[in-house]
Parts: structure tokens; sequence; C-alpha cells
């Protein structure tokens, strides 16, 4: 039986999937030799719990999945960088134009100050629609092999940080560990030697930046923080939360002027 069919997360190495893609279609005792080679030629075997699907290969090559620490997941994206740092430009102007805020004092950016007005997702410029998609593909892969399948739905908001000389992002939370949401960002513009730290548990987990990387983990109470750019062009990623319906539906402020959409 594949990897993927039942999982390795402990809660349920005795549990059907239902979802399964051969279940659903060929029935559970239907496993054919045809379905096993698929799975030896299409599963990523760095990441338990990835489908043909999802751990399909590409060009030949493997998705490059990784797991760091058991906690932070990265993914090698093949989108068009100079398409996403343009868009990204543009958003900026855009942001900055329409909201006119600049206070903030070098341990943050001025997009990451205003990341509650708006979501970089909800803004129709070009490659922003395939980044969404690689995120959700990557997300729900990752949602999977951490706590297997299950029903919840999720929303996300993403906004855009742009890092001038000196800046940097200092050590932080997103959200409470009980509300099991995830955090992740994607390097428009990053290099070189810049990189992402997080703190959990006493240990802390080093990832470098770099173009076209695409980074996601639980907010399970780790911290983290961005180095300090020393770039004269600006440092660009666009960063995003996930959170689950059910728990946005009851926060305080759930029908406030609404900047999440379902992923």
């Amino acid at each position: 039986m594949p990897l993927w069919w039942n999982g390795r997360h402990a809660g349920l190495r005795s549990q059907c999937r239902e979802a399964c893609e051969f279940e659903s279609r060929w029935g559970h005792q239907v496993y054919s030799p045809i379905a096993q080679l698929v799975e030896r030629l299409t599963v990523n075997q760095n990441v338990r719990g990835s489908s043909p699907r999802r751990g399909a290969k590409n060009n030949g090559e493997d998705v490059d999945l990784k797991l760091h620490n058991e906690y932070v997941y990265t993914r090698n994206l093949e989108l068009d960088i100079e398409q996403q740092r343009n868009s990204a430009n543009i958003m900026y102007e855009f942001i900055k134009r329409s909201f006119n805020e600049d206070d903030h004092n070098g341990q943050s950016t001025m997009l990451y100050d205003l990341y509650t007005k708006y979501n970089y997702f909800m803004y129709a410029v070009p490659g922003s629609h395939d980044l969404f998609n690689n995120i959700k593909e990557t997300f729900h892969q990752c949602r999977y092999h951490r706590d297997g399948i299950n029903d919840r739905k999720y929303y996300a908001q993403a906004w855009l940080n742009f890092y001038r000389r000196g800046e940097f992002i200092d050590w932080h939370r997103h959200w409470p560990e009980k509300y099991e949401t995830w955090h992740g960002f994607y390097c428009v513009d990053t290099e070189p030697d810049s990189k992402t730290t997080y703190r959990l548990n006493g240990q802390e987990i080093e990832i470098p930046s770099r173009d076209n990387l695409l980074v996601i983990s639980p907010s399970d109470g780790d911290e983290h923080r961005s180095s300090e750019w020393n770039q004269d062009r600006p440092r660009i990623t666009i960063a995003f939360d996930i959170i689950p319906a059910d728990v946005l539906y009851n926060l305080p402020h759930c029908f406030d002027l609404n900047h999440w959409v379902p992923i």
C-alpha cells in the first residue's frame, strides 16, 4: 500500500484516507501493478505523504519539496521571476500611493505594517494567479503530510515586504498556537546573503533565501526573523498567513473589511 494512501502521521497509520485518488476510482482492494508503477515514478520520497498529483515530476525532475527540522517546508518554484518582480514593483507603487503611510522603525517594512489593509492575492497583476496556485498546492501537500486528511476549510491573506538597506523584520510570532494556522513567504528578490531564522523549543532553523523559493510552516509557537538587508536595491518577499475558516469566523474582526480568500 503506498505511503500517501495511509500516511505516516501517528494518528493515521490505521485509517484509510477516504479522499485517496485510487480508492475513489477503483476501490480499496484494487491497487494494481500500474498504480504501483505510477507511484514509484511520481512520488517524492523526500516528503512523506506526497501524492502523484502533488509530488509529480516536472520535466523529468522531482518537485523539490523539503522538510527542515520536522517543521519548515521549502519548495523551489519555477515561476517567471522577472514577471514576479515587475508585478511586485507595480503593487509597491500602488500600495504606497493608496495608503500613503511610511511610518516604521526599520525593524519592519512599510508594506508589512499595512498588511491588514490589503491582500496581494486579490490583485490581478501578472503572475499572481500562478503564485497563488503554487502556494495552494504546496500548502495542502504540507498539511496532509503533517496533519493527515481532514475536511477543514482554510483562508489566506498575503502582503508584500520591501526591505530597504539596513531594514529587517525582528523576532515575532503570527498567530497563537491554538488556532492551528500556517505562515509562509515567497522569495522574489532576496539574493545574495539573506536568510530567515526560526526559533522553536530552544533551537534555531536557518533558511537561506533564494529567488523563487517558497517557504511554509505551521504557526506552532515559533518566532522568526529576517536578516538585515545590505544591498542598494530592495529585498522583496511576498508573505502570507493561512487560517482555518472556523477560526476566522469566530474572531472578533471577522466581519470587518474582508481581505481573506479561500485556499
